[in-house]
Protein backbone atom coordinates (compact mmCIF):
# COMPACT_ATOMS: atom_id res chain seq x y z
CA UNK A 1 0.00 0.00 0.00
CA UNK A 2 1.64 3.67 -0.76
CA UNK A 3 2.57 5.86 1.78
CA UNK A 4 0.86 9.18 1.05
CA UNK A 5 3.16 11.04 3.25
CA UNK A 6 6.02 9.32 1.90
CA UNK A 7 8.12 11.85 -0.19
CA UNK A 8 9.95 10.13 -3.74
CA UNK A 9 13.51 11.47 -4.85
CA UNK A 10 13.62 15.79 -6.48
CA UNK A 11 12.77 16.38 -9.46
CA UNK A 12 15.15 17.91 -12.11
CA UNK A 13 13.08 20.10 -14.52
CA UNK A 14 15.01 20.94 -17.60
CA UNK A 15 12.93 21.49 -20.37
CA UNK A 16 8.77 22.70 -21.34
CA UNK A 17 7.16 22.39 -24.57
CA UNK A 18 8.87 26.03 -25.28
CA UNK A 19 12.63 24.25 -25.45
CA UNK A 20 15.50 23.82 -22.78
CA UNK A 21 15.60 26.19 -20.15
CA UNK A 22 18.20 28.77 -18.86
CA UNK A 23 19.05 26.76 -16.12
CA UNK A 24 17.91 23.15 -14.29
CA UNK A 25 15.12 23.84 -11.91
CA UNK A 26 15.38 20.93 -8.55
CA UNK A 27 11.48 20.46 -7.83
CA UNK A 28 11.27 19.00 -4.39
CA UNK A 29 8.40 16.32 -3.75
CA UNK A 30 6.28 16.82 -0.56
CA UNK A 31 3.88 14.86 1.12
CA UNK A 32 0.14 14.73 -0.16
CA UNK A 33 -2.19 17.55 1.70
CA UNK A 34 -5.47 17.61 0.10
CA UNK A 35 -7.96 20.92 0.84
CA UNK A 36 -11.24 20.04 2.46
CA UNK A 37 -12.84 23.37 1.91
CA UNK A 38 -16.51 22.05 0.68
CA UNK A 39 -17.33 25.64 -0.50
CA UNK A 40 -14.74 25.37 -3.06
CA UNK A 41 -15.35 24.04 -6.60
CA UNK A 42 -12.40 21.77 -6.66
CA UNK A 43 -12.60 20.36 -2.90
CA UNK A 44 -10.56 17.46 -1.89
CA UNK A 45 -8.00 19.53 -4.94
CA UNK A 46 -4.15 19.38 -3.77
CA UNK A 47 -3.21 22.07 -1.48
CA UNK A 48 0.64 21.67 -2.12
CA UNK A 49 1.75 21.61 -5.90
CA UNK A 50 5.63 20.02 -6.66
CA UNK A 51 5.41 20.40 -10.33
CA UNK A 52 2.16 22.00 -11.37
CA UNK A 53 0.92 21.69 -15.28
CA UNK A 54 -2.38 22.33 -16.66
CA UNK A 55 -3.84 21.11 -20.04
CA UNK A 56 -1.58 19.92 -22.61
CA UNK A 57 1.30 21.75 -20.68
CA UNK A 58 4.91 19.46 -20.96
CA UNK A 59 7.44 19.05 -18.70
CA UNK A 60 10.77 17.65 -19.10
CA UNK A 61 12.30 16.54 -15.57
CA UNK A 62 15.43 14.16 -15.05
CA UNK A 63 15.00 11.93 -11.28
CA UNK A 64 17.63 10.97 -10.12
CA UNK A 65 17.56 7.44 -9.08
CA UNK A 66 20.67 6.49 -7.31
CA UNK A 67 20.01 7.03 -3.86
CA UNK A 68 17.05 4.62 -3.98
CA UNK A 69 17.77 1.35 -2.45
CA UNK A 70 17.47 -1.77 -4.45
CA UNK A 71 14.07 -3.25 -5.07
CA UNK A 72 11.80 -0.33 -3.90
CA UNK A 73 8.83 0.67 -5.69
CA UNK A 74 8.39 4.68 -6.93
CA UNK A 75 4.72 5.13 -7.94
CA UNK A 76 4.48 8.57 -10.90
CA UNK A 77 1.10 10.26 -9.97
CA UNK A 78 -1.10 13.13 -11.42
CA UNK A 79 -3.16 13.83 -7.85
CA UNK A 80 -5.66 16.57 -9.94
CA UNK A 81 -9.02 15.11 -8.87
CA UNK A 82 -10.45 17.03 -11.55
CA UNK A 83 -9.80 19.14 -14.78
CA UNK A 84 -7.72 22.31 -14.10
CA UNK A 85 -9.66 25.29 -13.69
CA UNK A 86 -8.30 27.67 -16.28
Amino acid sequence: MPDPAAIGPDMIQVGTEGGFLPAPVTISNIPIGYDYNKSYQDVLNTREKALYLAGAERADVIVDLSGVPDNSTLILYSDVPNPTQG
